[in-house]
C-alpha cells in the first residue's frame, strides 16, 4: 500500500502541476470504508483530498454475508466536469460493477449548427428494457475462456444499445437552450470568459 500510495501520489504532482483533468478508477483493494479505524487508509484518503482527488463511489462495491468494502475506487480533480458515476449491481463476478460516463468536451458550434445527440425518450428506454429482458445468454454459457465469455456477454447490450438509442442529428439554436434562473447574464459572461482561458 505504501508503494502504490507513493507512486500514485508522485504521479498526482505531475498531473497537477500541467493542469490535467484526471480520472483514476481500479479495484485498488483499499476499504475506504475503514478510513475512521485505519490509520493507513486515513492517510491514503487525505492524501487524495490533497491532491485534488475526489472518490465519487461511496458506497459498499464487494459485500458478502459477512462483510461490506468500498474497495472499487472512482477519483477524479475536476468536480465541474459533467459525468455520472455509480455501481452496477450484478452477481457475475465477487465485487460489483463500477461506472464513469463523462461528457466529451464540447467544441464551438454557431448558434443553428448541427449536433448528434443519443435519443433517450421514455418510448426508447421502454424498447431496451424489453430487448434486455429476452437476451440470449447460450453463446456466454457454452464459452470456456472467460475473456471470450465477456466478449459474448456485452456484444448483445451494445447491440441492443446501437438499435434503442439511435442517433439523431438536429439543429440547436443555443440562444434558445433553457437555463435555470439563477443562471445571470454575468454568470454566463464570466463562464465565457473563464473556459476560454482553460489550456
Amino acid at each position: 500500500m505504501d508503494i502504490f500510495s507513493s507512486t500514485l501520489f508522485d504521479i498526482m504532482d505531475t498531473v497537477n502541476k500541467e493542469h490535467k483533468h484526471c480520472v483514476i478508477m481500479g479495484d485498488m483493494n483499499i476499504d475506504l470504508l475503514q478510513f475512521e479505524t485505519h490509520l493507513k487508509t486515513s492517510d491514503y484518503l487525505d492524501n487524495l483530498f490533497q491532491n485534488g482527488l475526489l472518490p465519487t463511489i461511496t458506497k459498499p462495491t464487494r459485500i458478502t454475508s459477512t462483510s461490506a468494502t468500498l474497495i472499487d475506487h472512482i477519483y477524479m480533480n475536476n468536480i465541474t466536469t459533467a459525468g455520472k458515476s455509480g455501481i452496477i449491481i450484478t452477481d457475475v463476478a465477487d465485487n460489483f460493477g463500477t461506472f464513469y460516463i463523462s461528457q466529451a468536451q464540447k467544441t464551438k458550434h454557431l448558434p443553428n449548427s448541427l449536433k448528434t445527440t443519443i435519443m433517450f425518450s421514455d418510448a426508447n428506454i421502454f424498447k431496451y428494457k424489453e430487448y434486455l429482458e429476452h437476451m440470449d445468454f447460450t453463446n456466454v454459457l457454452a464459452t470456456l475462456c472467460p475473456n471470450e465469455a465477456y466478449g459474448e456477454f456485452i456484444k448483445p447490450y451494445k447491440h441492443a444499445f446501437e438499435i434503442c438509442f439511435p442517433l439523431h442529428t438536429c439543429k440547436i439554436n443555443n440562444k434558445a437552450l433553457k437555463r435555470e434562473q439563477w443562471v445571470t447574464v454575468g454568470i454566463l459572461i464570466s463562464s465565457k470568459q473563464l473556459f476560454s482561458k482553460r489550456p
